[in-house]
Protein backbone atom coordinates (compact mmCIF):
# COMPACT_ATOMS: atom_id res chain seq x y z
CA UNK A 1 0.00 0.00 0.00
CA UNK A 2 1.38 3.39 -0.99
CA UNK A 3 0.86 6.45 1.20
CA UNK A 4 2.37 8.87 -1.31
CA UNK A 5 0.17 11.59 -2.72
CA UNK A 6 2.62 12.22 -5.58
CA UNK A 7 1.75 11.14 -9.07
CA UNK A 8 4.24 9.36 -11.32
CA UNK A 9 6.84 12.05 -12.14
CA UNK A 10 10.57 12.25 -12.40
CA UNK A 11 12.89 12.95 -9.48
CA UNK A 12 16.28 14.63 -9.78
CA UNK A 13 18.82 14.44 -6.94
CA UNK A 14 20.67 17.66 -6.18
CA UNK A 15 22.85 19.35 -3.61
CA UNK A 16 23.87 22.95 -3.15
CA UNK A 17 25.87 25.09 -0.77
CA UNK A 18 25.29 28.74 0.08
CA UNK A 19 27.50 30.88 2.24
CA UNK A 20 26.48 34.24 3.63
CA UNK A 21 28.27 36.60 6.00
CA UNK A 22 26.13 38.94 8.10
CA UNK A 23 27.13 42.06 10.06
CA UNK A 24 25.98 40.36 13.26
CA UNK A 25 27.27 37.76 15.68
CA UNK A 26 26.37 34.13 15.09
CA UNK A 27 24.20 34.32 18.23
CA UNK A 28 22.11 37.05 16.58
CA UNK A 29 21.91 35.08 13.31
CA UNK A 30 20.82 31.97 15.25
CA UNK A 31 18.09 33.96 17.01
CA UNK A 32 16.82 35.03 13.57
CA UNK A 33 16.20 31.32 12.84
CA UNK A 34 14.63 30.72 16.24
CA UNK A 35 12.12 33.58 16.52
CA UNK A 36 9.14 33.70 14.17
CA UNK A 37 9.05 37.50 13.82
CA UNK A 38 12.76 37.66 12.99
CA UNK A 39 12.60 34.74 10.58
CA UNK A 40 9.65 36.27 8.72
CA UNK A 41 11.67 39.46 8.21
CA UNK A 42 14.54 37.39 6.81
CA UNK A 43 12.67 34.84 4.71
CA UNK A 44 9.31 36.41 4.08
CA UNK A 45 9.92 39.94 2.86
CA UNK A 46 9.15 39.55 -0.83
CA UNK A 47 6.77 42.14 -2.32
CA UNK A 48 5.31 39.66 -4.82
CA UNK A 49 4.29 37.20 -2.06
CA UNK A 50 1.13 37.41 0.01
CA UNK A 51 1.54 35.65 3.36
CA UNK A 52 -1.21 33.03 3.68
CA UNK A 53 0.00 31.18 6.80
CA UNK A 54 3.05 30.93 9.04
CA UNK A 55 3.85 28.83 12.12
CA UNK A 56 7.21 28.17 13.77
CA UNK A 57 7.91 25.71 16.58
CA UNK A 58 11.69 25.99 16.72
CA UNK A 59 12.74 23.08 18.92
CA UNK A 60 14.02 19.55 18.45
CA UNK A 61 11.15 17.72 16.74
CA UNK A 62 9.32 20.99 16.15
CA UNK A 63 7.82 22.03 12.84
CA UNK A 64 7.59 25.07 10.60
CA UNK A 65 4.91 25.83 8.03
CA UNK A 66 4.86 28.69 5.57
CA UNK A 67 2.42 29.35 2.74
CA UNK A 68 2.47 32.31 0.37
CA UNK A 69 0.24 33.33 -2.48
CA UNK A 70 1.99 34.05 -5.75
CA UNK A 71 1.11 34.01 -9.42
CA UNK A 72 -2.48 33.10 -8.60
CA UNK A 73 -1.50 29.98 -6.61
CA UNK A 74 -0.07 28.99 -3.24
CA UNK A 75 3.49 27.84 -2.54
CA UNK A 76 4.02 26.02 0.75
CA UNK A 77 7.01 24.92 2.82
CA UNK A 78 6.86 22.40 5.66
CA UNK A 79 9.87 21.51 7.81
CA UNK A 80 10.76 19.38 10.84
CA UNK A 81 13.79 20.20 13.04
CA UNK A 82 16.05 17.19 13.70
CA UNK A 83 19.10 18.79 15.33
CA UNK A 84 19.54 22.17 16.99
CA UNK A 85 22.74 23.27 18.70
CA UNK A 86 22.31 26.79 20.10
CA UNK A 87 24.32 29.41 18.20
CA UNK A 88 26.02 26.68 16.11
CA UNK A 89 23.89 24.37 13.94
CA UNK A 90 20.38 23.62 12.67
CA UNK A 91 19.43 20.45 10.75
CA UNK A 92 15.99 20.13 9.23
CA UNK A 93 14.10 18.25 6.56
CA UNK A 94 11.58 20.09 4.43
CA UNK A 95 9.35 19.75 1.43
CA UNK A 96 7.83 22.34 -0.85
CA UNK A 97 4.57 22.33 -2.79
CA UNK A 98 3.22 24.45 -5.64
CA UNK A 99 -0.48 24.10 -4.94
CA UNK A 100 -1.12 20.39 -4.35
CA UNK A 101 2.00 19.34 -6.29
CA UNK A 102 5.15 18.43 -4.34
CA UNK A 103 8.14 20.05 -6.06
CA UNK A 104 10.98 19.14 -3.71
CA UNK A 105 12.04 17.30 -0.56
CA UNK A 106 15.35 18.18 1.10
CA UNK A 107 17.56 17.88 4.15
CA UNK A 108 19.25 21.15 5.13
CA UNK A 109 22.21 21.70 7.46
CA UNK A 110 22.99 25.25 8.58
CA UNK A 111 26.22 25.85 10.47
CA UNK A 112 27.05 29.16 12.14
CA UNK A 113 30.49 30.44 12.97
CA UNK A 114 32.14 33.72 13.92
CA UNK A 115 34.14 35.78 11.46
CA UNK A 116 36.39 38.75 12.32
CA UNK A 117 36.62 38.17 16.07
CA UNK A 118 32.89 37.57 16.40
CA UNK A 119 31.71 40.84 14.86
CA UNK A 120 30.11 39.01 11.92
CA UNK A 121 28.41 35.65 11.63
CA UNK A 122 28.84 33.36 8.64
CA UNK A 123 26.14 30.93 7.61
CA UNK A 124 27.09 28.14 5.23
CA UNK A 125 23.98 26.20 4.25
CA UNK A 126 24.22 22.79 2.61
CA UNK A 127 21.21 20.91 1.31
CA UNK A 128 20.63 17.58 -0.40
CA UNK A 129 17.32 16.51 -1.76
CA UNK A 130 15.19 15.65 -4.72
CA UNK A 131 13.50 17.97 -7.15
CA UNK A 132 10.26 16.22 -7.95
CA UNK A 133 8.67 16.72 -11.33
CA UNK A 134 11.80 17.33 -13.33
CA UNK A 135 12.95 20.77 -12.15
CA UNK A 136 16.66 20.84 -12.89
CA UNK A 137 19.03 21.32 -9.92
CA UNK A 138 20.73 24.22 -11.75
CA UNK A 139 17.39 26.05 -11.88
CA UNK A 140 16.93 25.52 -8.13
CA UNK A 141 20.42 26.88 -7.41
CA UNK A 142 19.76 29.82 -9.70
CA UNK A 143 16.45 30.57 -7.93
CA UNK A 144 18.08 30.31 -4.52
CA UNK A 145 20.88 32.59 -5.67
CA UNK A 146 18.37 35.25 -6.76
CA UNK A 147 16.46 35.07 -3.48
CA UNK A 148 19.54 34.94 -1.24
CA UNK A 149 21.56 37.48 -3.20
CA UNK A 150 24.59 35.24 -3.01
CA UNK A 151 26.36 32.54 -4.95
CA UNK A 152 25.02 29.02 -4.95
CA UNK A 153 27.01 26.01 -6.15
CA UNK A 154 25.32 22.81 -7.23
CA UNK A 155 27.44 19.85 -6.22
Amino acid sequence: MSTSTSTARSSTAYSFRLERTYPATRRRVFRAWAKADDKLKWFGAFPSFERVAYRLDFRLGGAEHSAVGMNGGVMSYDAVYFDIVDDARVVLAYDMHAGPTKISASVLTVELFDVDAGDRGAVPQAARGNAVGGQAPSLRAESIQRVAGTSARSE
